[in-house]
């Protein structure tokens, strides 16, 4: 006789389940929601979830997986998707993998934690306190996730996407671990209400409430971020809304898609201790956005669009001649002593556009560099103003050996330079 008791239960759908009598942290109680799905456990510690269905859903007891013990998703194709939701009360703690050939969504709204060792791949992956109707993810347009709850998602170990991306929504997103899409987007979203478009590189748009809530919506990246794009926002809200970055974040575009990184603390604020780099495929830099109502590089940060052909784009608080006044304005930026922002290029071309912009205070007292190529090329363009106060005690180089110097332009109603 086996040691493992077997039953198969027929649900919504089509399932084969085969339960054991071993106590383990994996996923319990399944309920298929949508779609024909064969679910077998294959020892104590593996379950495999074998989906016939483009798109289907399953709702859970429990969502948990212990160091030893794995879940794999088997889907049709690598763009087909299957959403896993927690309908109790109980917070999801992932310490072993996940894996799957397609698309996989983890909705619980009590909290997901991926512990230290927790290993995540699949082509993409959405984790999310935030919940959605089962209507909206069938269709596949865009999926709305909404939650008043304000559990977040922590993740210190490893997620990998394939060839997709990674999403992360909660109240607080925290990020100690790494995180990798060598192909794709990884999307950070604290907030009550996100949207998120899976037609378009899964990206997310925060959607901005009538009334702004008191809770208070947080991402902290410590860790690694490695990609093609990266977006990390927040909702605005009365507690003020930050993001924190002391980790790094190292986008590389790709022949599809070119190197981004935007980071949106809506009424917030952006506190960035770490470092960021985007190289493009042609080796020219990317395209880097940091807006907030207060943006603080702090002497440990830095910031990299150099490229050996040519830099990239750098905006802190606001676009050249402030020409997105009213959705992205800084109210007050600080690039402290010891912060630099790098935009150069290294063999030749032209150096890269930096632009530093507030509403009321600028203090600079960092360093910029848009220097020309060495052997051809032009020094960058640097614009670091303010419609109020400029302190301009730092350093900008943006000279050109075998080219012109760049301009910099210094605007403010009141300007300081250093003595």
């Amino acid at each position: 006789m086996s040691f493992f008791k077997k039953f198969v239960a027929v649900l919504i759908g089509t399932i084969a389940l085969v339960h054991t009598a071993f106590v383990s942290a994996l996923p319990k109680n399944p309920e298929i929601i949508s779609g024909t799905v064969f679910i077998e456990t294959e020892t104590p510690i593996q379950i495999t979830v074998q989906s016939v269905s483009d798109r289907s859903i399953i709702n859970w007891e429990s969502f948990s997986l212990d160091a030893s013990e794995t879940i794999f998703f088997q889907l049709p194709s690598t763009n087909s998707a299957i959403l896993n939701r927690v309908t109790t009360g109980t917070l999801s703690s992932i310490a072993g993998k996940i894996q799957s050939n397609g698309i996989v969504y983890l909705i619980d709204e009590n909290g997901i934690v991926f512990e230290a060792n927790s290993y995540v791949e699949t082509n993409t992956f959405l984790a999310s306190t935030l919940n959605t109707q089962d209507q909206a993810f069938i269709s596949a347009n865009l999926i709305t996730f909404f939650s008043t709850k304000t559990n977040g998602v922590y993740n210190y170990g490893i997620i990998r996407a394939i060839n997709g991306d990674v999403v992360i929504m909660g109240a607080t997103v925290s990020n100690e671990g790494k995180i990798f899409a060598s192909q794709g987007q990884v999307s950070f979203g604290a907030g009550q209400e996100i949207v998120l478009d899976p037609n378009n590189h899964d990206s997310i748009v925060i959607v901005t409430p009538t009334l702004i809530s008191s809770a208070s919506y947080q991402i902290d990246n410590k860790g690694l971020i490695a990609c093609t794009q990266a977006t990390l926002q927040t909702q605005a809200t009365e507690s003020r809304s930050s993001i924190q970055h002391s980790g790094l974040i190292n986008a590389i575009g790709t022949n599809f898609w070119d190197s981004y990184v935007s980071l949106f603390a809506q009424q917030g604020i952006s506190n960035i201790s770490g470092a960021i780099s985007l190289k493009d495929s042609n080796n020219t830099g990317g395209r880097l956005e940091i807006f907030a109502e207060d943006i603080i590089l702090t002497p440990t940060c830095i910031l990299d669009c150099s490229g050996y052909y040519g830099g990239g784009e750098i905006y802190l608080g606001g676009h050249l001649q402030n020409s997105d006044i009213q959705k992205y304005s800084a109210k007050n930026v600080t690039v402290s002593i010891g912060a630099q922002i790098l935009n150069n290029a290294a063999y030749k071309n032209n150096g890269g556009r930096v632009v530093i912009w507030s509403k009321e205070n600028t203090d600079f007292f960092g360093e910029v560099f848009a220097c020309g190529g060495k052997f051809m090329g032009n020094g960058g363009l640097v614009q670091i103003c303010s419609n109020g106060t400029l302190a301009f005690h730092g350093i900008v180089n943006n000279a050109a050996q075998n080219g012109k110097n760049g301009v910099l332009i210094t605007d403010s109603h009141v300007l300081v330079f250093a003595p």
